[in-house]
């Protein structure tokens, strides 16, 4: 029988073998398929080994290689092995019978009214287990290999299979129609393709990336079947390979060799946890020992194996780069050595690297390491290793010195010599030689050390890797102080100035070794301290002078307004002196400025002093000794003096009245709020204010006074000094005879009620109807507006639920008290004014009398934003503190819809419905809370466990439980986290906290921002950012746009504004603007936008020039491992952070023993001590903690461990000292200062402070290395302070371990400006001296969920929804302070002109320019046939076939739209490009997909990827990226070849709903580069809304005479 396989490398060697074994046995007029996997929705339920057509049926089969006993409990299978081990199951038969159900399924959809044969189910067991211990029923579908192999034998099929059919049509008889079965089964079929292999639920992807040399085994990269951003490195045995077959044939034996690197890796880890990072950590090995064993090792995420590392990067490796590499390689393998693990197979293969200095190690196969159990590989380690090199003493078989350890010394060398020279050693007889490499810094350096490590005779090699290490950091002089080079950190200090004659300033006071000169004019003042030095006792730097300049230099950078400027600074060797001079700050002391000060005065200071000071600590400044005397007013205005002092006794100074009582142990700034807050105390009382003292003095209480409780006070400063009365509630009447009650308080939502209005009800269409919601009650009223009153009145009472429908609905809020009455004689006057007179209303008169705008050409409101040329917001501050306080209403709400239930675990489980939101929460990496409204306020209820399409599952907290009809609110952490600093920088921007105090004015069209004006970049300095071609060509400079908006917004500021339309260069200009701002000074710089994909790209560019000009620059991408592109993985943050660690541990032993030298350890001491941290003090650090574990403690198996280390330190003390103690009886506890108390009194070091200064320094060295190692906060915190370019998304770098918030950088840069709404700016905005805007207003907004928008139109009801949905950036742009600094980008090169030309002449009047050629004639000859470059395929001749639908199905958006007849017209233009590029020359993978394919509606995007995925031809481009189908809303910032633009939208009312929005369509219209096809009803546009976006596009097409424009039937597309 032939059994068609559509890959073997998609099945098990046992499947293999099982169809080796049918195929041989079966009838020849039988078919099989194996290998298949099912396309479509059914397709993740579909598993089936072998289909097999036979003469009667088709038998779906699933083959099982289970060994032992078999047998069934509940609905699983469970196997036992012979050893009384036993694992769960699936049960097979179950899966067999669903398979066989699909399949039927499948095949009566396909073969539609043809017969379909019966479909049957089996399952054939490979191993040596057979069904006996199954039960009965299974036993009927259950059978081993050797009895069905014999079902072709009629009385066999018949006893196993049942009595055949019989049939009345030849045609029917199932292996009668092998072509229709080939044609479904086989591969390129619409319904089945050839199945991937997979392990553990990880899928093979692709072909090998690693072969062994003999085949023994291949690896490959591997996904998660339900996530692929889940992969693994899969790791195939083939036992069976003639190299090892031989060595493999029982289970014992493959044991051995299978099982060989998990037990090493076990081991290293129980070790030394911190080398758990140096390999690749093994996820899953399987317990049967098949022939075709498969591990799963973690995938080595954006690491290359050595030899494809070092061949993609040596042209940008640097010395520096590849002396990092070596370092770290040979520290991980010294490690390794050190707890007795050799390698000895290192290579390429073994080797996995990436940038800065990332080494992890692989394919520990044939590793030594002290195994218990004596196993050993040494048989056939000759086979497993994949190495070819071989060392002298193997080549020559004189093996007697050597050891595993001088075999990986001398592989390691040779893959360092690799790194450092991208060449293999030379070899000479077969032997790895060193040849010095002339002119090469690392071969100068490390010359010796490539030598003895090469060296022939394995004896005169280093004797291990530890040995190396030590020899390889004193070359590379790493951990020792270079006094030559620290000192020379003081150089740029040193001045000849004598102060006393060549500053102008004359004596004014002295104080001991400080001298204060004060120049005649009091312009400014100098201070100096005598009598100092630039080194310390023993020869090292000054550091506390050095850190006394350091100061200086910051406070000089900050340019803060509260501090004098200082004017000079510098030390005179000569003179012993120290001195800085600076402004003399005119003024009076606050204690003057205060004594006879009126309250409204007194509370003016304060603020100020407030805000100062939390200026001063933004800065990462501080004072620490703050009092009345040293606080100066000048004109309303704060300046602190005295910020600096030199004391020689390194004491604080501090005033005793104005620090806490436990002032020693905390931090400056801690001090310095206290003594503001004590300040503010004194001058409460001074002015007799009441309030402002009982708050103060509530905070003085507090243990520490806080930076968040100090901007508190200022926020709430006039509320605080002058609380407001009790607000006292309006009441509203409303008196109707049919009211229930004489008199009845309707109950409000904490005073406020609800109001939807609408215009035009009643019988007669004259009254207007108003929807009037309280918490319990809904009243539904007719009123008649010209003679104020009420016509109708119904009361009803509304669930919860209902409640906050109408809430969320509503158009208009009172706050007050409503009362309703069947007293007719009262008054409802005042109730119905308040509605008439509101901007609700009035905005409903000015639209009444319209109906159906959109059918007649105008828009229907949307998330979109029209044309606007001027802002009616006076100030930002309004607008922005709304959305902010409002964003809560767009988080997802659902309504209980059973009664909750306890499980057994004592979890809440309940259905739900949901309604107008969409859930975005991942429950594996974020907590979702619960919230609920109880008694007036949202408070969390429970946190959820489980999630699905209508049951939540909830772990409740506190003693509220919802019922059935409560509506409650679900919050995901990352939501809220993200909210609240969102919050917290829009309120330090509203309330003058940031660093550009003003900076909302800027956003106020209704306000005067003040204009900074700078310096302006010279036409020289730009004429740098042109680049040349080798023939001398431009291949890239600055347009005259760009330079002459260079000029403008580096000249203008604080804010700086630049459109940028698609493809005017927007992320070129961003990397030169930067580079040009670090180039004339800018310290520090901060990248941000709202995309992964913007922020990299203006940072590679940033970075490119930079390399360009051979100049350095330090950066971090802030985010995501897996969000960063391949070329700056080197510079994120966890890159970084290894490099870091790995850099330091790599060099520990010899930091720590300069250090320990410097404070005065003897050098022999410092090295016992350094040589015992490196080796021993993490390991018993480790099992210290493990010991206090409670599942580990007193286990001998940790005693056994203890017991080893402690012996093998007592090999290492006593070797060095004979008479050294023992540590056998030593507790781990005391290992250490055992140790210590040893060395101490072996040196004859009595000094216990000393002995402690020791201790410290080792904790602060492991502190420092266990941050490294843990990924702790602190770290990120110190990347995103010290790099001069800090990168990230607008609210990534919000993340509060960042600490971006507490810096202040000179620019601050933030790309895609426009769709950013307010508080995610905020969060850069804040922190920048200067800020670059960079957006297009004209492309897509900000994107607002429409329950926030009607909330925060509520809160400001005389904005329009529109102006509250606006960009900040277009606010901005369209102001009188936009129009004076803004600057546009108008040449595009992305488009060709026709496709620039529309989308200039409809979105940009016609201004933006194309500074690019035609479409390119490769292009031009793909599409002649049926096209134009720009082309809109008509389909309105297609009847009723072209009509929108809405999408049926489970899950989905039921107010999306799809156009299937759209879509199936796509499919042909796509079919159309693939016929076309007959030579495979465009149609071809590259970075980008070359066919775009946008749909207007989410929905749309499904059903097109459903359609194509069941064409083969079509889904091939899809899986290859060739082709990519997504929504206009994911497609800003992204562009490809061809773009095909599905509309969507046709029906017979020309309703158009996003459609409308003039954002999409420019969005849409601009990603093409070379051709522009739209499909779409052209009535939808011709007949109606022809002012539209689209209505002005088609017209446009319609109307230009050019050939690169037509319009053309979309039926046509086909022929």
């Amino acid at each position: 029988m032939d059994i068609k396989c559509l890959d073997p490398q998609g099945i098990n060697g046992f499947e293999l073998k099982a169809n080796e074994v049918l195929s041989k046995h079966l009838p020849d007029s039988w078919i099989g398929y194996s290998s298949l996997e099912m396309l479509g929705r059914q397709g993740k339920d579909f598993e089936a080994d072998l289909i097999l057509v036979t003469h009667d049926r088709i038998i779906v089969i699933e083959l099982k290689n289970y060994k032992g006993k078999l047998f069934s409990r509940g609905n699983r299978w469970i196997q036992e092995y012979d050893d009384g081990r036993q694992e769960s199951r699936i049960n097979a038969v179950s899966q067999a019978s669903r398979a066989a159900k699909i399949l039927k399924s499948r095949l009566q959809k396909k073969l539609a009214n043809k017969y379909v044969p019966y479909v049957d189910k089996r399952v054939v067991l490979c191993g040596s287990a057979d069904a006996s211990h199954l039960s009965e029923e299974e036993r009927e579908c259950v059978f081993t290999l050797d009895e069905f192999k014999h079902i072709g034998d009629e009385k066999i099929y018949k006893k196993i299979i049942g009595r055949p059919f019989s049939f009345d049509r030849k045609e029917d008889i199932p292996n009668k129609n092998i072509t229709v079965w080939n044609r479904i089964f086989l591969n390129n079929s619409a319904d089945f393709k050839a199945k991937a292999f997979s392990s553990n639920g990880y899928v093979l992807n692709g072909t090998s990336l690693f072969q062994h040399k003999d085949n023994l085994y291949s690896e490959f990269r591997s996904q998660k079947a339900e996530n692929a951003n889940y992969q693994a490195l899969m790791r195939r045995w083939d036992f069976t390979a003639p190299c090892i077959v031989e060595h493999t044939r029982t289970p014992e034996q493959r044991a051995t060799i299978a099982q060989r690197e998990s037990n090493v890796l076990g081991y290293i880890d129980t070790q030394d946890e911190d080398l758990k990072d140096s390999h690749l950590q093994l996820l899953h090995i399987p317990t049967d020992l098949t022939e075709d064993f498969v591990e799963l090792y973690e995938w080595p995420n954006k690491k290359e194996r050595l030899d494809t590392f070092i061949r993609k990067n040596k042209s940008k490796l640097t010395t520096q780069n590849r002396l990092d590499l070596i370092q770290v390689l040979i520290s991980q393998l010294s490690r390794l050595h050190e707890i007795e693990v050799a390698h000895r197979d290192l290579g390429s293969h073994s080797i996995w690297l990436s940038l800065p200095s990332k080494v992890v190690l692989s394919n520990f196969l044939t590793a030594y390491y002290p195994d218990p159990d004596k196993k050993t590989v040494s048989s056939v380690r000759k086979i497993i290793q994949h190495g070819r090199v071989e060392t002298p003493e193997e080549l020559f078989e004189e093996n007697s010195h050597a050891t595993a350890f001088s075999r990986d010394v001398y592989l390691a060398t040779a893959a360092c010599h690799f790194i450092a020279f991208d060449t293999w050693p030379k070899k000479e007889d077969g032997i790895y030689v060193w040849n010095p490499v002339g002119g090469n810094e690392i071969s100068e350096k490390l010359s010796g050390w490539f030598s003895r490590g090469l060296e022939l005779d394995s004896r005169d090699r280093f004797q291990d890797l530890c040995d190396s290490q030590t020899e390889l950091n004193k070359l590379i002089r790493t951990g020792a102080e270079d006094p030559a080079h620290t000192l020379s950190l003081l150089t740029k200090y040193y001045t000849n100035n004598n102060v006393y004659t060549e500053l102008g300033a004359v004596p004014f006071k002295t104080d001991g070794t400080c001298h204060l000169l004060k120049a005649p004019d009091d312009s400014f003042g100098v201070k100096a301290w005598f009598g100092l030095s630039d080194t310390h006792g023993s020869g090292g730097i000054n550091h506390e002078l050095l850190m006394f300049f350091s100061r200086l230099e910051s406070i000089n950078n900050a340019a803060l307004p509260q501090l004098p400027e200082i004017l000079d600074f510098g030390f005179n060797p000569a003179m012993t002196c120290a001195y800085f001079k600076y402004e003399w700050v005119e003024g009076v002391t606050w204690a003057k400025a205060v004594e006879s000060i009126e309250k409204p005065d007194g509370y003016r200071l304060a603020k100020e002093l407030v805000l100062a000071l939390l200026k001063l600590h933004g800065a990462k400044l501080y004072h620490g000794d703050l009092h009345p005397q040293n606080i100066i007013v000048d004109d309303g205005k704060i300046r602190f003096i005295d910020l600096v002092e030199y004391d020689l006794n390194n004491a604080d100074k501090h005033t005793p009245a104005y620090v806490p009582s436990s002032f020693e142990n905390l931090a400056k700034t801690t001090i310095d709020r206290f003594a503001v807050v004590k300040i503010l105390n004194e001058l409460s009382q001074a002015i007799n204010s009441l309030h402002l003292s009982k708050y103060t003095e509530e905070l003085l209480a507090l243990p520490e006074v806080s930076t968040s409780e100090l901007e508190k006070l200022l926020d709430n400063f006039d509320m605080i000094v002058n609380p407001p009365p009790p607000v006292t509630l309006r009441k509203y009447e409303i008196h109707l005879k049919n009211c229930r009650t004489v008199t009845e308080l309707l109950t409000s939502d904490d005073g406020a009620y609800y109001m939807t209005l609408k215009q035009n009800a009643g019988k007669q269409g004259d009254l207007l109807s108003v929807q009037l919601s309280g918490i319990k009650k809904n009243i539904s009223l007719l009123i008649n507006e010209d003679r104020k009153f009420i016509v109708s009145f119904r009361e009803n009472d509304i669930r919860h639920d209902q409640f906050i429908r109408n809430k969320r609905d509503s158009q208009l809020k009172l706050t007050g008290e409503i009362h309703l009455s069947n007293n007719i004689h009262g008054s409802t006057e005042s109730f119905i004014d308040f509605i008439l007179q509101s901007e609700a209303y009035k905005k409903l008169a000015r639209t009444s009398g319209e109906t159906n705008a959109e059918g007649k050409g105008s828009h229907r409101p949307t998330l979109t934003l029209p044309k606007m040329a001027s802002s009616t917001v006076l100030d930002a501050r309004d607008i922005w503190k709304v959305l902010v306080e409002t964003e809560e209403e767009s988080y997802p709400k659902i309504q209980v819809v059973t009664d909750p239930v306890y499980n057994a675990n004592q979890l809440l489980s309940f259905r739900y419905s949901l309604d107008d939101s969409k859930f975005d929460f991942d429950l594996r990496t974020e907590r979702v809370n619960v919230k609920m409204e109880v008694k007036g306020e949202l408070r969390v209820i429970g946190i959820v466990e489980d999630l699905s399409s209508d049951t939540l599952i909830l772990k409740t907290r506190g003693n509220t439980t919802p019922q059935a009809g409560d509506t409650i609110i679900l919050e995901g952490s990352m939501t809220a986290a993200s909210l609240s600093k969102r919050e917290k920088a829009v309120t330090k921007l509203i309330t003058g906290r940031g660093v550009i105090p003003d900076l909302p004015d800027y956003f106020s069209p209704g306000l005067n921002a003040q204009i900074i004006e700078g310096v302006t970049p010279t036409e020289d300095e730009l004429n740098t950012y042109t680049e040349y071609k080798e023939d001398g060509s431009i291949s890239f400079a600055l347009n005259e746009q760009q330079r002459d908006a260079f000029k403008a917004l580096y000249r203008y500021g604080p804010i700086a504004l630049l459109q940028g339309p698609p493809g005017t260069g927007k992320t070129a200009f961003i990397g030169s603007y930067i580079h040009y701002s670090i180039m004339k000074g800018a310290r520090r710089v901060l990248l941000v936008s709202q995309s992964h994909e913007a922020v990299n790209n203006a940072s590679e560019r940033v970075r490119s020039l930079f390399k360009r000009t051979e100049q350095a620059i330090d950066i971090v991408r802030l985010g995501d491992e897996s969000n960063l592109s391949a070329s700056l993985t080197d510079v994120g943050e966890k890159a970084l952070q290894e490099h870091y660690r790995d850099k330091f541990r790599a060099e520990y032993r010899e930091r720590l023993s300069t250090l320990l030298e410097h404070i005065g350890i003897p050098a022999e001491m410092s090295s016992t001590i350094s040589d015992f941290e490196d080796s021993y003090g993490q390991r018993f650090n480790q099992l210290l903690s493990q010991a206090q574990d409670e599942e580990q403690a007193d286990t001998a198996k940790l005693a056994q461990r203890q017991s080893k280390l402690k012996e093998s330190l007592n090999g290492f003390v006593s070797r060095q000292y004979p008479n050294s103690p023992s540590f056998t009886g030593v507790s781990l506890s005391k290992i250490r200062s055992t140790l210590l108390e040893f060395l101490a009194e072996h040196f004859d070091i009595y000094s216990k402070e000393l002995i402690f200064k020791v201790s410290n320094l080792i904790e602060t060295s492991n502190e420092w290395l266990s941050v490294m190692a843990s990924g702790k906060a602190q770290f990120q915190n110190f990347l995103a302070k010290t790099r001069t370019l800090v990168c990230g998304t607008c609210v990534g770098i919000g993340r509060n371990h960042y600490g971006v918030q507490e810096n202040i950088y000179d620019l601050v840069v933030i790309d895609e400006a426009a769709r950013s709404p307010a508080s995610e700016l905020a969060i850069a905005m804040q922190v920048g001296k200067k800020v670059l805007l960079v957006g297009d207003h004209k492309q897509l907004p900000p994107l607002f969920d429409e329950a926030h928008i009607k909330a925060a139109k509520r809160e400001l009801p005389k904005l329009d929804e529109e102006e509250l949905k606006r960009s900040d950036f277009e606010r901005a742009f369209v102001s009188d302070y936009g129009k004076t600094v803004g600057r546009s980008l108008l040449t595009q090169y992305r488009m060709a002109p026709a496709i620039g030309r529309l989308v200039s002449d409809n979105f940009y009047d016609g201004a933006l320019q194309t500074g690019r050629p035609q479409t390119r004639d490769q292009y031009q000859n793909l599409i002649n046939s049926f096209a134009n470059p720009v082309t809109w395929f008509d389909t309105s001749g297609e009847g009723n076939r072209n009509r929108e639908e809405t999408p049926k199905g489970k899950g989905v958006n039921k107010k999306s739209f799809i156009n299937p007849h759209e879509a199936d017209c796509i499919i042909s233009i796509i079919k159309r490009l693939y016929d076309s590029d007959t030579n495979d020359e465009i149609l071809t993978e590259d970075e980008d997909p070359k066919v775009g394919v946008i749909c207007m509606y989410g929905e749309q995007v499904r059903h097109l990827i459903r359609k194509i995925n069941s064409m083969p031809w079509a889904r091939s481009l899809l899986e290859r990226r060739i082709v990519k189908v997504d929504t206009v809303d994911s497609y800003q910032g992204k562009e490809n070849d061809i773009v095909i633009l599905s509309l969507v939208r046709s029906n017979g009312r020309g309703t158009q709903g996003y459609v409308s929005s003039e954002n999409r369509a420019n969005v849409s219209l601009s990603r093409a580069k070379e051709a522009l096809f739209i499909v779409g009803n052209s009535q939808m546009w011709s007949q109606y809304n022809q002012s539209s976006a689209f209505g002005r596009v088609f017209k446009f097409i319609e109307d230009n005479n050019s050939p690169d424009y037509s319009i053309r039937p979309a039926k046509g597309v086909s022929q």
